[in-house]
């Protein structure tokens, strides 16, 4: 009698069992969010018959199928007007890069700070749509929604305030 249960009651327990104790599952991960290369400390050089067109630094650099993503990102552009940009993160992606955190963009006419951007490489074009500081030989400008034409030199820009100088500033 005591065999019988014991056996029922190890059933029962199995029975059980099966029903609330679920089986352990692993995520899959997708091939997208690993990156096929990481680089750091490194530097590339985009060269064309003319020269050194570009160059490129990063701390950290994560190459995935679709994305480059780059953390202390500072990119030099030597095409006139030369320029210069910096910024803690940048995702270059499809001609446009996207930067994160302390950007810094500077030509030799006007130089602007803000928190976030994208730059398409192609057609020359900044935006940035927080919040802005722009600096250039003549004026301080603070506002929101940027958008920097870069190769017809015209700036756009909402909710701005101005201080313009009568003579250049040095």
């Amino acid at each position: 009698m005591k065999l019988i249960y014991f056996l029922l009651s190890l059933i029962l327990f199995f029975f059980i069992w099966t029903i609330y104790v679920k089986p352990y599952r692993l995520d899959i991960k997708s091939a997208k969010d690993i990156p096929e290369v990481v680089f750091k400390d490194f530097v590339t050089y985009e060269i064309n018959k003319n020269g050194l067109e570009t160059k490129l630094f990063g701390q950290i650099g994560k190459k995935y199928k679709d994305r480059l993503e780059i953390e202390d990102i500072k990119y030099y552009g030597y095409k006139e007007p030369k320029e210069e940009l910096k910024a803690k993160k940048g995702v270059y992606k499809k001609d446009i890069i996207y930067l994160y955190g302390k950007i810094f963009y500077k030509t030799k006419d006007i130089s602007f700070f803000s928190e976030q951007a994208e730059y398409d490489t192609q057609k020359e074009i900044i935006k940035s749509k927080t919040r802005f500081s722009l600096f250039t030989n003549s004026a301080e400008v603070v506002g929101t929604d940027l958008i920097y034409y870069r190769n017809k030199g015209k700036i756009l820009a909402k909710n701005i305030e101005a201080k313009i100088y009568e003579k250049k500033r040095k």
